[in-house]
C-alpha cells in the first residue's frame, strides 16, 4: 500500500509542481528510491506485485484510450443524454474490466510462482471492489476529521 501511496504522492506531487511527466516517471522513480533504500526489496512479493500492478494498469489503459476514438458530444437533447450517458456507464464498465483483465493477466505468473495458485476472481470483484473502496475512503477521512462529533463519527465509522 505505501508503495502505491508513494507512486501517487510522486506523479501528483510533480502535477502540482508542473511538471509533466507522465504516470511511468513516477513508477520509475519510486522504485529507484525503494532499491536505493531497502535493495532486498525486489525479492519482495509486495514488491513486484505492486509494480507489476501499476505498470499493468498504466499499459493497459494506454492501449484503451489508443483503441477507442475520443468522442464528441453532440447537441444536448434529452434523449442524446441519455444515450450518452448509457455510453458512459458501459464505457466504465469495458475500461474497468480492461484494466482489471490487464492487471490480471500481468500478475498470474507471479501469483503462480509465489502463492503457488492462479485465479481470475478479481476480474469481476474489482467491478465491485474499486467504487466501493471509494466509500470506504470517504468514510474514513470522515471518522478521522470528525472524530469528536458522535453524531457524524459513528454512523460514517
Amino acid at each position: 500500500m505505501w508503495r502505491a501511496t508513494l507512486m501517487a504522492v510522486l506523479y501528483l506531487g510533480a502535477r502540482v509542481l508542473d511538471h509533466r511527466s507522465t504516470p511511468w516517471h513516477a513508477l520509475a522513480i519510486a522504485a529507484a528510491m525503494i532499491v536505493c533504500v531497502r535493495p532486498l526489496d525486489v525479492r519482495d512479493a509486495g514488491f513486484i506485485l505492486t509494480f507489476g500492478a501499476s505498470a499493468a494498469l498504466l499499459e493497459g489503459a494506454r492501449r484503451v484510450v489508443s483503441a477507442t476514438a475520443a468522442t464528441v458530444l453532440p447537441t444536448a437533447s434529452p434523449t442524446v443524454l441519455a444515450t450518452t450517458a448509457r455510453r458512459r456507464a458501459a464505457g466504465w464498465v469495458i475500461a474497468s474490466l480492461a484494466a482489471s483483465m490487464a492487471v490480471e493477466i500481468a500478475l498470474m505468473p507471479i501469483s503462480a510462482w509465489v502463492f503457488s495458485r492462479m485465479t481470475s476472481a478479481g476480474l469481476l470483484l474489482n467491478l465491485a471492489a474499486v467504487p466501493l473502496m471509494g466509500l470506504v475512503q470517504i468514510g474514513g477521512i470522515v471518522v478521522s476529521c470528525l472524530d469528536g462529533v458522535e453524531t457524524i463519527a459513528a454512523p460514517a465509522g
